[in-house]
């Protein structure tokens, strides 16, 4: 049994560096003070970098509690635990730091409603996860079992049963509340910089938004369930990413338009080019994807089966990946 998970879509925001608007208040003498305030909550440099902070969580702590959750019932049994098992790996730890950056987030003053409070429930569950692993953690590797047969293992087996599921529901619950936000985020970003002429970072986003929604019309088939892919779906959220990415590698040498978005710094450039490089490969693993369902080939090779094949969705998904890594860095 595996857990997959669903991550807080991966992307980072820009910080805000535009659309102050001016409130007039007048003080005890009479006299009009102008200060500079946010249009909107979404151009606040406190929201983003708690909303950051967030999917800074998704991207590693929960990334890697999915991880080590299959790591370790990949060979203990869920129903039985550990004694019996063939081959005794251990547990994967999460990263402390992650858990501490997140603690930093929740104590920004800034609200994010309806998502602040099961993020702390998360907090609260994930912390407890943390403990027992290390726990577990160490009792494997001085290899204890040996000593005491698997007593103290069963009773951590149940242990990490009950605190992965506590951890997974208090993220699920967190995150449907999280999408909401997410969606309203992503609107008002991408209208922000259509119409202030900031076309690279609109058609970045919109570019990887459309790439999403080719993965989702594949979602989880595999193998022969291939053959059901919605080809007219699939084929229109291609055309639609096309158009985005085409539109995006133009702009890419447009060294005006990108100075006017990132100023000389080099570093976004090169992040840039990464990800159109990265948007050809995943553009070659529709393709391959493709000729795969019209040819009817769905096996894999098992030389090598920590690599992904060529046309295979999951392929297609890591090359998402990269990109959305690559999107990252730009900022």
């Amino acid at each position: 049994m595996k857990k997959t998970f669903g991550t807080l879509i991966c992307i980072s925001l820009f910080l805000a560096s535009c659309g102050d608007s001016k409130e007039k208040q007048v003080d005890e003498h009479g006299t009009t003070i102008t200060s500079a305030v946010p249009e909107s909550k979404f151009d606040s440099n406190e929201f983003i970098g708690k909303y950051n902070a967030y999917i800074d969580f998704g991207n590693a702590f929960h990334k890697r509690a999915n991880d080590t959750y299959n790591h370790y019932f990949d060979w203990a049994s869920i129903e039985n635990g550990p004694k019996g098992a063939k081959n005794i790996k251990g547990v994967y730890t999460l990263p402390e730091h992650s858990l501490n950056a997140l603690e930093k987030g929740l104590m920004m003053n800034v609200e994010i409603a309806g998502v602040d409070a099961p993020m702390k429930v998360v907090h609260e569950k994930a912390k407890n996860l943390f403990n027992i692993l290390e726990e577990a953690d160490g009792y494997y590797k001085k290899q204890d079992y040996k000593d005491d047969a698997f007593v103290k293992g069963q009773e951590l087996h149940e242990r990490l049963k009950t605190a992965f599921d506590a951890y997974f529901i208090a993220y699920d619950t967190m995150f449907s509340e999280f999408v909401v936000v997410q969606d309203e985020l992503f609107a008002f970003d991408v209208e922000k910089f259509k119409s202030s002429g900031q076309l690279i970072k609109y058609n970045l986003m919109m570019g990887l938004h459309t790439s999403e929604a080719v993965l989702d019309v594949i979602g989880g088939l595999d193998g022969p369930e291939l053959k059901n892919i919605d080809m007219k779906a699939f084929d229109t959220k291609v055309a639609e990413f096309r158009l985005f990415y085409d539109a995006l590698e133009k702009l890419a040498q447009d060294e005006t338009q990108f100075k006017k978005e990132y100023g000389t710094s080099v570093g976004a450039k090169h992040s840039l080019k990464s990800f159109i490089t990265t948007g050809e490969q995943f553009i070659r693993e529709i393709r391959n994807l493709k000729e795969r369902v019209e040819e009817g080939d769905f096996k894999y090779s098992i030389v090598h089966p920590s690599i992904p094949d060529n046309g295979s969705p999951l392929k297609l998904s890591k090359t998402y990946s990269k990109m959305v890594n690559e999107y990252n860095r730009i900022q």
